[in-house]
């Protein structure tokens, strides 16, 4: 479990550190779980803290999501002192399942999470 955590909040840091990484028009997984949001709009300095709990980021980034499948819950942290409801829409695609153009973190992470079950 903790390997798949990484995995996906790996992969959700580096898109939030890119601030401009397309989200693909593949879908998500058919199986992809329906998961809890929780968005959390607060300082900069809380996003870094936050996502570098699971993570390693620089000292500084706009956004992440925490995918924990276990808990069925989708962590977003999001910068308030950048309020782009891009950032925010960018971030609630990835706990819906979607990746990056030309990546496959997120269906990665969730076979390997449903395999380990």
């Amino acid at each position: 479990m903790a390997n798949t955590l990484f995995t996906s909040c790996l992969t959700l840091a580096a898109l939030a550190l890119s601030g401009c990484v397309e989200i693909g028009h593949k879908p998500p997984p058919a199986d992809w779980p329906k998961l809890r949001v929780e968005v959390h709009r607060v300082p900069g300095s809380v996003v870094v803290n936050e996502c570098a709990r699971h993570i390693d980021v620089p000292t500084f980034i706009n956004a992440c999501a925490i995918v924990e499948f276990d808990k069925n819950l989708c962590t977003v942290w999001v910068s308030s002192e950048f309020p782009d409801a891009a950032v925010l829409e960018h971030e609630l695609l990835h706990c819906e399942g979607r990746d990056h153009v030309g990546e496959d973190t997120f269906e990665r992470a969730w076979a390997s999470w449903r395999s380990a079950k």
